[in-house]
């Protein structure tokens, strides 16, 4: 069984999710556009739908205001497994990858320099 991470950037009206492997870090499905209603949300579980059952799929929200919410009661009792993530995570995270791309372009050119 692979495992698949869904991330969503929540908004007020309408969310935008993205999904993953986990393993080769390939996106299976890229920006799904759904709103934010009961139609929006079935949007996206027939995505979900079509992947879980040869698949175990987490999904992980960032926790901004309220919006949220709802979506995300809606998945847990659909029994997906929903994670909140923080914004000062995110935000680490999205540092460390930057600064990790920029170590890897030192290190590239230093091998050219070397090799």
């Amino acid at each position: 069984m692979t495992k698949l991470f869904c991330g969503i950037d929540v908004a007020k009206y309408k969310h935008v999710a993205s999904i993953y492997n986990l393993s080769t870090g390939e996106i299976i499905l890229d920006s799904i556009h759904f709103d934010n209603n009961d139609q929006g949300f079935n949007t996206l579980l027939s995505s979900l739908s079509k992947l879980n059952k040869r698949n175990e799929i987490l999904i992980g929200f960032e926790s901004t205001s309220h919006y949220h919410q709802t979506l995300f009661n809606f998945l847990t009792s659909k029994k997906y497994k929903c994670y909140l993530i923080t914004p000062y995570k995110t935000s680490k995270f999205r540092s460390i990858s930057r600064l990790l791309t920029y170590m890897y372009k030192i290190s590239n050119y230093f091998i050219k320099i070397i090799t």
